[in-house]
């Protein structure tokens, strides 16, 4: 097998168009694992660093290495090897873990567990490239930075009043605590709650990535991508050091339900967080990577 590259993740927001944008790295033979929802998350990812447990009290960094080291393996090698001890019972502890807390659904389930099995390693075409599209990759960004040389990571972000608007909660209900200094109802969120933790964890992204990342740290912005596809794919792919694929283009961006944070509805935010959310958009656009094309 080719040396493997470092890993390139996508992540964000959930609801913020990372499907079209792990799309446009398979075709250009990213590898992008084995096993993929309808949204192209990977979900040996989903199962082994999206934990019901962490969500109620978050690792130690001890703890993510050890199911990243696991990550890779698989995705890597193939879930076929002959595993060490330490990774069947970390497997087996969280197969268990999702059959005891079936109120806390992450998107996988033991009865995912034959399909998981079944994956086999990077094929050959990909060329040692490979990485990984789950939205909850954000909330790990630091930690996995600091444990895999080289990792290069994609932030997608969408338009905050759009986004406080959706119906696509979970990250909210799941993460509010990690991000913010005060506690939501995760059965009652509104729509100001929704662009509080939008507020937050995007601004804990954005610093960190830029700050601590540098050229390592892409954002894309799903309305600029919306408005003017073919540019923001070329920045994509500069920032992936390739040419764009023949078979990536305009064709593929097929944008869906903009525009829900329609003016009759401005009185459900403050002009505070109004402000703060098109200051953050703004600066999606000025990361230190940005190139202009």
């Amino acid at each position: 097998m080719t040396t493997p590259l470092p890993p390139i993740a996508i992540g964000a927001v959930g609801g913020s168009g990372t499907r079209v944008v792990a799309d446009f790295l398979q075709r250009a033979g990213i590898h992008m694992g084995g096993v993929l929802n309808g949204s192209n998350d990977n979900l040996w990812f989903t199962f082994l660093l999206k934990r019901a447990a962490w969500m109620a009290e978050f690792p130690e960094r001890e703890e993510i290495a050890q199911a990243y080291d696991l990550f890779r393996k698989i995705s890597l090698e193939g879930a076929q090897q002959h595993l060490a001890q330490g990774d069947t019972d970390l497997i087996a502890r969280i197969t268990k873990d999702l059959a005891e807390n079936t109120k806390n659904s992450i998107g996988v389930g033991p009865e995912d567990l034959d399909q998981l099995n079944a994956v086999t390693g990077i094929p050959a075409t990909a060329n040692g490239q490979w990485g990984w599209k789950e939205p909850n990759t954000h909330v790990l960004l630091p930690e996995l930075d600091q444990i895999i040389p080289g990792f290069r990571y994609i932030h997608v972000i969408r338009d905050g009043l759009d986004m406080a608007l959706s119906n696509n909660k979970a990250q909210a209900k799941n993460w509010h605590s990690k991000f913010m200094d005060r506690q939501l109802d995760p059965q009652n969120l509104t729509p100001s709650d929704m662009l509080d933790f939008w507020l937050a964890a995007n601004t804990r992204t954005m610093d960190y990535g830029r700050t601590k990342m540098g050229e390592r740290f892409h954002v894309l912005s799903y309305e600029a991508l919306c408005m003017d596809p073919a540019r923001e794919i070329r920045r994509l792919f500069a920032f992936l050091n390739q040419p764009v694929p023949s078979d990536v283009g305009p064709h593929l961006v097929q944008p869906s339900s903009r525009g829900r944070a329609d003016p009759s509805k401005s009185d459900l935010f403050s002009s505070a967080q109004r402000q703060r959310a098109a200051e953050i958009m703004d600066l999606a656009h000025k990361v230190p990577n940005d190139i202009i094309l």
